[in-house]
């Protein structure tokens, strides 16, 4: 009877301790959503129409190429070249994505495609960088889907971060729609996205894990 006693009471420690630490990923998570909003005034990628225009257009060109063919260079090593904040490397980046036919596709299928073809790991904000990009050249080829660029963005990053919170086996309590959907408040350039848009959105990243997310 006591170890019976016993067994409830380390069942009940597990518990509280797995809901703590659930709580906790899911408050980093929503603190990253707003980190990403208020940052976006501040810390936009470089593009073309900023960029100095004497950087080498051939030169970033080639390494493109190279890069997207992994001539040379590993998956895990793209990141790095597409996300540093100088005009060559961000010239890089925005040819990059250009290799990337989007249109027609789901936001969801989209991002599946860009993810797959490089590993997208390292520092948060270089990953938030990148899909900026990402997210440029989704509305390039979709252009009636988002108001803006940033709007597109913002819901990428919650996909990846909803994809983490969903497919990581050390997480528990699994993040809700309405978690999420609630996450995503006012974010869409002051408004509310669209539910059936964030449903299906939900509905497709938990049936089917991103490739090559961490």
């Amino acid at each position: 009877m006591i170890d019976e006693e016993k067994l409830k009471i380390n069942r009940a420690k597990q518990t509280l301790i797995s809901s703590e630490r659930d709580q906790k990923i899911k408050n980093e998570i929503d603190a990253r959503l707003k980190d990403i909003h208020d940052d976006l005034d501040f810390n936009l990628p470089v593009t073309s129409e900023t960029m100095n225009k004497s950087v080498d257009l051939p030169s970033a060109q080639r390494l493109t190429k190279r890069l997207h063919a992994l001539d040379g260079f590993k998956s895990v090593d793209i990141l790095k070249h597409l996300s540093k904040r100088n005009d060559f490397n961000q010239l890089v980046a925005e040819e990059y994505v250009k290799l990337f036919n989007f249109q027609g596709d789901t936001l969801d299928r989209a991002l599946r495609k860009f993810v797959k073809q490089f590993t997208i790991i390292g520092e948060a904000q270089a990953r938030e960088r990148i899909l900026h990009f990402f997210a440029a050249r989704y509305l390039d080829c979709n252009p009636t889907t988002f108001t803006s660029v940033d709007s597109c963005h913002m819901l990428t990053c919650a996909i990846m971060l909803l994809n983490t919170d969903l497919h990581d086996r050390k997480i528990t309590n699994k993040m809700t729609f309405q978690q999420f959907s609630d996450n995503l408040h006012e974010l869409n350039d002051g408004n509310d996205f669209s539910k059936d848009l964030l449903k299906s959105l939900f509905n497709a990243i938990n049936d089917e894990q991103l490739i090559s997310e961490t």
